[in-house]
């Protein structure tokens, strides 16, 4: 399964320390530069936690992959930032199976180009579903 991700859900999962949860339910995940500069870069200029637990899943099951191309026509087209646009890019050219986005215009967008997207939310289902969070289920039971 190709997944790529656009920088809030990993954000999410970063900020309570459950990166994992995208492991265990994605095995490997592809982002952007761009998506490495919101999370990682930035992240770590403003001393965020989950930038560096982004950082160390980089290279292990993190993989970073730019575009061929320039994203500009889909950000102009549907007036998202050009990270969003590069996820969409790459999520097409490598005819992934799923963008984990969670930008409204984003997910408008991405679905317009014919993908499959999952937000944060979509993905914590999917996570109590197939019992990644025991703790949770345990709570909803």
């Amino acid at each position: 399964m190709i997944v790529v991700s656009d920088s809030t859900p990993l954000v999410h999962f970063g900020k309570i320390d459950r990166l994992d949860l995208l492991q265990l339910g994605y095995d490997e995940i592809v982002i952007t530069q761009a998506v490495y500069r919101e999370t990682v870069t930035e992240g770590l200029n403003m001393g965020e936690k989950d930038a560096i637990l982004i950082e160390k899943a980089v290279g292990k099951w993190i993989k970073v992959l730019d575009p061929n191309g320039d994203s500009a026509d889909i950000s102009s087209k549907y007036k998202i930032h050009r990270g969003e646009a590069d996820s969409i890019l790459l999520a097409k050219q490598l005819n992934a199976d799923l963008l984990l986005i969670n930008e409204r215009d984003g997910r408008e967008a991405a679905k317009s180009c014919g993908l499959n997207v999952k937000g944060t939310i979509g993905i914590i289902f999917d996570c109590v579903k197939n019992r990644l969070l025991q703790k949770l289920m345990q709570l909803v039971s």
